[in-house]
């Protein structure tokens, strides 16, 4: 089963079952989207280590204790369920794992230097927490589809065509800039524009197959995708 193609109704369906893809699927998720999860934490008062250690043990919590049996299904978007779990475990798992050692050597979340300092820079200029945390989770989504793009035109061979193509990914660009990249990449005008219009497609497809596995009802897609969409022109 590949998980980008299912919704996570399939991983909340399969949370009691033993090991298998389920579990790697919602760890998947998870590790895709710990920014606006860390960026929660901060808004909630947080410093800086404490809140990446709570991003850390939710990470555990949910995964080896199966949080995910506990979904509300009314909470039919996973952005809103992790959101009401991860307050949850702020109040009452996190705060009873204060007095442990900070990391604790047992989760291995993306959690870098550069994120970290872009997180921090978007804290400060939030006017509105709730907007914060919506534009962090649409931009984890953009990065997930982006990066599987980018994926698959290396297993293709093409990594240096979609480098130069994904220039243009969400801008036309002028004729003349166009042209330099077709010349670029030894492609016509005409092969080039060819090529990035496959490429937007591309995108489209996977971003709406990353949105398409955070709902439980495909008919919640579209408007997902247009919250998406006003969580990042929001932020500016």
């Amino acid at each position: 089963m590949d998980f980008h193609t299912t919704s996570w109704t399939v991983v909340f369906e399969a949370a009691d079952t033993r090991g298998g893809r389920a579990q790697e699927a919602l760890a998947d998720l998870l590790r895709g989207y710990w920014r606006p999860l860390y960026l929660l934490a901060r808004m909630r008062g947080c410093p800086h280590h404490d809140a990446q250690d709570a991003v850390q043990g939710f990470f555990l919590h949910f995964v080896e204790r199966r949080a995910v049996k506990r979904a509300d299904p009314a909470l039919g978007r996973f952005r809103a369920f992790l959101q009401v779990a991860f307050k949850n475990f702020l109040a009452g798992e996190f705060a009873r794992q204060q007095a442990q050692k900070r990391g604790g050597g047992a989760a291995h979340l993306p959690i870098d230097d550069t994120a970290l300092a872009d997180l921090e820079q978007a804290l400060a200029a939030a006017p509105d927490p709730a907007v914060a945390f919506d534009r962090a989770w649409a931009l984890a989504v953009l990065d997930r589809a982006t990066e599987r793009l980018r994926a698959g035109a290396e297993e293709r061979g093409e990594a240096e065509v979609q480098r130069v193509l994904a220039r243009f990914l969400e801008r036309h660009g002028t004729d003349a800039s166009q042209a330099a990249a077709a010349a670029e990449l030894g492609l016509t005008p005409g092969a080039f524009r060819v090529r990035l219009h496959r490429l937007r497609a591309e995108f489209r497809r996977l971003l709406r197959e990353e949105v398409a596995a955070t709902v439980t009802d495909p008919h919640e897609l579209d408007a997902e995708l247009a919250h998406l969409q006003r969580a990042l022109a929001a932020g500016g």
